[in-house]
């Protein structure tokens, strides 16, 4: 039941208080780092090993393929998309942060709190697709609170992925790469124009 408690006050309690105005929307950034923060908190106390959360590198080798095989088709997925529907590059992308650094530290933390601690314990009480489903779908609703449904799919569709490749391949170097290659590229090619325009201007 520990885990169902911890599930529901990190990654669905802060979303619901925002989805429901109790908290103002523009708080929306620190519901990631309160889930962040909670599973750190949770992984500390549990003396959870780095092993554990897929901080290793006895599996890389037998890792890395899957990984490269599924970034390049989700590259390859996102350059046809974005020509499919007359997307263009960011102009001038460097001087926003997230295409600078951010959308490192940002997919870090997704895949340290969603995959790496909750997925992780998750799987041990129920079926692992029933965990990566349940996993990918909260992911995916904290997207929500960007009202946009393009980004909600993806979210989606990114979580089950990034969430089957976990539970084969638990190596969270590979996972936060992986995350970071089509994190930069989707904001890259402008699939979310008002995402950093709002959030991550430098200008």
């Amino acid at each position: 039941m520990k885990i169902y408690l911890q599930i529901f006050l990190v990654l669905i309690f802060p979303v619901a208080l925002l989805v429901f105005g109790i908290v103002p929307l523009n708080s929306r950034g620190y519901v990631l780092s309160f889930a962040v923060l909670g599973a750190t908190i949770f992984a500390i106390t549990e003396k959870t090993s780095l092993k554990s959360l897929g901080i290793r590198f006895d599996n890389f080798k037998m890792s890395l393929l899957p990984y490269t095989l599924f970034t390049t088709l989700g590259v390859i997925g996102l350059f046809l998309a974005a020509n499919f529907l007359g997307q263009k590059p960011v102009d001038q992308w460097w001087t926003y942060s997230h295409l600078q650094w951010a959308f490192l530290p940002i997919s870090f933390v997704q895949e340290l709190a969603y995959r790496a601690y909750f997925q992780t314990k998750l799987q041990r009480r129920v079926k692992p697709f029933l965990a990566i489903l349940v996993i990918a779908f909260l992911y995916s609703g904290m997207h929500i609170l960007w009202k946009d449904p393009l980004i909600l799919a993806m979210a989606f569709v990114g979580g089950l992925s990034w969430g089957y490749l976990w539970y084969k391949y638990p190596n969270l170097i590979l996972l936060v790469l992986s995350h970071s290659i089509l994190n930069f590229l989707a904001i890259y090619l402008n699939f979310f124009p008002w995402l950093i325009t709002e959030f991550f201007s430098l200008k």
